[in-house]
């Protein structure tokens, strides 16, 4: 999410932006590699202590600029032909003039917040998982956070296998099978030697 706003007392205009590091970094302007680097590394951190991270980022605007733009994107949003591209999440003009803008950013730093769970939501997933429902959970925060909310919920325990499956270490779809097979094949070795395990005491 992204705004442009005015100094009062200089008339300097900047670009505010925030957003997920993987939206985010790709759109700094180069040359700031020391700073992205201990800034990954703080958010790791923060990942990994379940806090939820977010990159900001800035950018000077001249008022020339500003005014070219400004014109390029009000022209964009009025024309009813874009608006309605945009509404079909299609390739349109009102995204492109936004692109335009957010580029070459300098970054500012992270922040990291505590998201807590609602009161009630760990016992009410463990009653689920001993019910045998199904539970999944879907986020879009970084593989540490959800990993370690997962666990605060107790929809992972200290028995439950964690299989991660990403895009730098999955690149494709035959990975990504290939993994869960692997870890749906092993679930099941794990089933049997506990069933086998269950019926020896029973005997």
């Amino acid at each position: 999410m992204s705004i442009v706003v005015r100094n009062s007392q200089t008339r300097a205009i900047s670009l505010l932006s925030k957003g997920a590091d993987t939206v985010m970094l790709p759109l700094l302007a180069s040359g700031q590699e020391e700073l992205v680097a201990q800034t990954e590394a703080h958010m790791h951190d923060h990942s990994n202590d379940g806090l939820r991270t977010l990159v900001i980022a800035s950018k000077e605007l001249s008022e020339e600029e500003y005014l070219s733009w400004s014109e390029r994107y009000r022209r964009a949003a009025s024309d009813l032909d874009e608006v309605e591209k945009k509404s079909r999440e299609e390739p349109n003009a009102i995204d492109d003039q936004c692109d335009a803008m957010e580029s070459r950013m300098r970054l500012l730093g992270s922040t990291a917040l505590e998201d807590k769970l609602q009161e009630g939501v760990p016992a009410c997933i463990a009653d689920l998982v001993k019910a045998g429902i199904a539970t999944w959970m879907l986020t879009g925060d970084k593989e540490e956070t959800a990993i370690n909310i997962a666990y605060a919920c107790e929809l992972l325990d200290s028995t439950t296998t964690v299989v991660v499956v990403g895009l730098k270490t999955h690149p494709n779809v035959e990975d990504v099978t290939r993994a869960l097979r692997e870890a749906t094949a092993a679930a099941e070795e794990s089933m049997e030697l506990s069933a086998n395990a269950q019926r020896g005491r029973r005997a």
